[in-house]
């Protein structure tokens, strides 16, 4: 990175830091700057990578006339914005709603059964009976067609509900820490970059 692209980044980050202090014009200008860039980047990746290739290789050079369903169906979207025809924008959204759940269901099964596999272990060791019981106690907490009047599912439901708690419990620190390592990175760029503490 060049001086002027260190500073630039080092005054992003400092502005971005203000919002600790509460929310201002200063955070909110980064913030939509952001996001206005990021979807200018996608709008011109998505341009020149997949609608470009297909108009002019697909459709103009190999003569594919099918590639104009895609290319029909995409426009159909944007009839969202007049209102007279924002009904019409509902139906490549059902179409790709569709595409999406049965090719999850064709193609992306073999993971959910690889994953419900890997859950029938022997219970030889203290660490594999607890991902038997915490897999058994858990499904128990989320049977709501059982009556939960009987001691094995009333005990197995709570015993699964402290399960969960430590499993969320678990992702929480997980996100915690990746957030402070994330802010370590940012005050490394601020002190050794930007300010050439240590150089």
């Amino acid at each position: 990175m060049t001086q002027w692209q260190i500073i630039v980044a080092g005054l992003v980050t400092l502005g971005l830091y203000t919002y600790l202090w509460k929310d201002n014009p200063i955070y909110r200008t980064i913030e939509h700057a952001f996001v206005g860039f990021y979807t200018a980047y996608a709008v011109a990746m998505v341009y020149h990578n997949q609608v470009k290739p297909a108009v002019l290789n697909d459709l103009i050079r190999d003569g594919e006339a099918i590639v104009l369903i895609p290319l029909i169906l995409g426009a159909m979207i944007y009839l969202r914005y007049l209102p007279q025809l924002s009904w019409v924008s509902r139906y490549p959204m059902s179409f790709w709603l569709g595409y999406g759940a049965g090719f999850v269901i064709s193609y992306q099964i073999q993971p959910l059964i690889q994953q419900i596999r890997a859950s029938f272990i022997p219970i030889n060791s203290v660490n594999s009976f607890l991902i038997v019981v915490g897999i058994l106690t858990t499904l128990m907490y989320f049977f709501f067609t059982w009556t939960v009047k009987d001691p094995v599912t009333h005990y197995g439901s709570k015993i699964g509900r402290y399960f969960i708690i430590v499993a969320l419990g678990a992702t929480f620190g997980n996100t915690v820490i990746f957030r402070v390592g994330l802010l370590m990175g940012r005050m490394q760029f601020l002190l050794f970059d930007l300010l050439r503490i240590g150089n």
